[in-house]
């Protein structure tokens, strides 16, 4: 587990990269600190991924506020007993993702070329094999990117399927923005771009977060999932968790599907004065091998629960809650929350002030859930393993 802790007075834009891993006994060692100098920017990123040898790598963003943030992996041979100094990667900008194939190989998509707000660029991919050096892929996507993605497959016998998801930005401040799907099938040397959704037209809000998965499924087909949040927009939309599946390897997609865009107690408006007017946000997708399902977490901030005069409690009042579909063409997704009807009622991943982020093996094997609990005004940072099988097949956590 890796996170990054902003810095305080009389420099907040400095911090620090921490790292804490979890051993084969589940003794989890003392945290950890990579960086060599305090990161200056937290729009630097953070990425990481544990790789067949059992090295494990951390990926961040490091040096000024300036958009041409220097991008650094440090690597654990040994499982998080030790760490390498840190290996710059000749990429400057800020990590979106980290993963490796089942050689080793790291892949890690960056936004580069960025301006001074450290929130626009445009995505690249750079890859590394065992024992080799840092290779960049040209733009992958002539678009300036907000947010994005990265997941990927390797087939026995076959090149590394890669899969990004990111955001055209071109748009920001109009509350307008699209979702770009990136695939290539020979890993990152070549890529198709399509768009899985555009918020140009009335009414949509600018899409502020995205989760993609690919995994291999026991018949052999591949699965590919996508999924993004919107802001609440100028017209009837309260914000939004939205996704779209794809059940043949990106090759053909289902309609966008609705997950969450009211509130799990039934309540929507459209009028940002009321207290339910804030939605879902921040989906997290993974893949239960064990069910043959997708699954996905998302955030619920309920702004009636906030009160001024005992911040002591929380400091935000978000909890998070579970969605799953099954995979097959026009499929729903079971604990949807949408204006269509009354829900039911979501299976809750956390406690109110605890947000959480769902996440799995590329086999669906194993799944996790990455919690923030904000309570008492402090960001406390929990790692827990879950089984999507018995919470889905109880309907509750």
């Amino acid at each position: 587990m890796a996170w990054l802790a902003w810095g305080g007075e009389p420099d907040v834009y400095a911090g620090d990269v921490w790292v804490r891993v979890q051993g084969e006994s589940g003794r989890w060692r003392d945290s950890q600190t990579l960086n060599r100098s305090p990161i200056k920017s937290y729009f630097g990123g953070l990425g990481a991924t544990w790789t067949p040898n059992d090295t494990i790598a951390v990926a961040y963003g490091s040096g000024a506020f300036d958009g041409n943030t220097r991008i650094a992996v440090a690597t654990s041979p040994d499982g998080g007993a030790s760490w390498g100094t840190p290996e710059e990667t000749g990429v400057r900008g800020r990590v979106v993702s980290l993963t490796c194939d089942t050689t080793g190989t790291l892949y890690l998509l960056a936004l580069v070329d960025g301006s001074s707000d450290g929130q626009t660029g445009y995505p690249v991919l750079a890859r590394r094999a065992v024992g080799g050096t840092w290779k960049v892929s040209p733009h992958i996507v002539p678009h300036r990117s907000y947010s994005g993605d990265l997941a990927l497959v390797a087939p026995v016998g076959q090149a590394p399927q890669v899969y990004a998801i990111v955001t055209d930005a071109s748009m920001m401040g109009t509350q307008r923005s699209a979702v770009t799907l990136l695939a290539s099938r020979d890993g990152g040397d070549t890529w198709l771009a399509r768009d899985l959704y555009d918020t140009n037209h009335i009414g949509a809000g600018m899409v502020v977060a995205t989760s993609i998965i690919a995994s291999q499924r026991p018949d052999g087909s591949m699965v590919v999932a996508a999924a993004w949040s919107q802001t609440p927009g100028p017209g009837p939309v309260a914000g939004a968790v939205q996704s779209r599946v794809s059940l043949d390897g990106a090759a053909s997609w289902g309609a966008v599907e609705t997950i969450a865009q009211h509130r799990a107690d039934a309540r929507f408006t459209d009028d940002p004065t009321d207290p339910a007017y804030l939605g879902g946000f921040e989906p997290a997708l993974a893949y239960d091998a064990g069910t043959d399902r997708l699954a996905v977490s998302w955030i619920e901030d309920d702004l009636s629960r906030r009160d001024a005069r005992d911040i002591s409690r929380s400091n935000r009042s978000v909890r998070t809650l579970l969605a799953a579909r099954d995979l097959v063409p026009g499929a729903a997704w079971e604990f949807a929350v949408t204006p269509g009807g009354a829900p039911d009622a979501p299976p809750q991943l956390t406690d109110w002030g605890q947000r959480g982020a769902l996440w799995g093996s590329a086999d669906g094997r194993w799944q996790w859930m990455t919690i923030i609990d904000e309570r008492n005004l402090q960001a406390r940072i929990v790692a827990q393993p879950v089984s999507l099988t018995a919470i889905l097949a109880q309907g509750v956590p």
